[in-house]
């Protein structure tokens, strides 16, 4: 099974901020959220920031181990 997970990434001169807004079990109900939320308080002076990931459950995502 696959899902869509949804964030909003912002960097500014003093940090990074990254939220995470939900998972959903469709591309559209996923592109939904971020339509709902762009204009929202927060989210509307980044409306670029947001990004919708692909994930298949059940599989590992990190397997690369820790740089030296």
């Amino acid at each position: 099974m696959d899902v869509y997970v949804v964030q909003h990434t912002y960097e500014d001169d003093t940090h990074e901020d990254v939220k995470f807004i939900g998972v959903f079990d469709s591309k559209e109900r996923a592109e939904g959220a971020v339509a709902e939320l762009r204009d929202s308080s927060g989210f509307r002076d980044y409306p670029n920031g947001f990004s919708i990931d692909l994930y298949r459950l059940n599989e590992a995502w990190w397997q690369e181990g820790f740089g030296e």
